[in-house]
């Protein structure tokens, strides 16, 4: 039987998330079905053309750096991303079950993040490489335990739908797309 650790197979699940929607928006291979989502969070479809790779190519850099040296502070980061894409589906009209059916989305980033901060990694299959020793540092936040990461990943779905898109959705090229 293959052994694999529970944060290992949390690292590969965020891992297919990631770079599986980050590949489909760096590509824009399904920006047709993605534009009233774009549009909900406050971007004219222009806009989107531009941002849509560029959140895909972030998205393609967590997916490996998760994968090969998960950093708590970037964990935190997915569940706030993940949960606030779901929150697209019933904020650009459609049903609360496009977020429902989502949930796996950020519920796999809050789990590998609750072992991040319980001491629960395994560490196995780490690659240590001065990078990501590096980056690990930079963005390290002495301190903070699983509630200071949780609040920051509220926190940051606030801003993203509470904050940003009230902003984008009142920029005058808006008002002069709507008619």
């Amino acid at each position: 039987m293959l052994d694999i650790s529970l944060d290992m197979l949390l690292r590969i699940g965020c891992f297919g998330i990631f770079w599986g929607h980050g590949f489909l928006a760096a590509t824009r291979a399904e920006f047709g079905s993605w534009k009233k989502f774009t549009r909900a969070g406050g971007f004219t479809e222009a806009e989107a053309q531009i941002v849509m790779p560029l959140i895909g190519c972030k998205d393609l850099l967590l997916a490996v750096i998760t994968l090969l040296h998960p950093i708590p502070l970037l964990t935190a980061w997915m569940v706030a991303w993940a949960t606030a894409t779901a929150l697209a589906r019933p904020f650009s009209g459609g049903h609360i079950w496009g977020f429902v059916e989502r949930a796996g989305n950020f519920i796999c980033p809050l789990t590998l993040l609750r072992l991040q901060t319980s001491g629960g990694m395994d560490g196995a299959w780490q690659v240590e490489h001065a990078l990501f020793d590096a980056l690990e540092r930079g963005l390290q936040i002495s301190g903070w335990d699983w509630n200071t990461y949780v609040m920051f990943a509220a926190g940051a779905v606030v801003v993203l739908w509470g904050v940003l898109t009230p902003i984008l959705r009142s920029r005058p090229v808006h008002k002069a797309h709507a008619a």
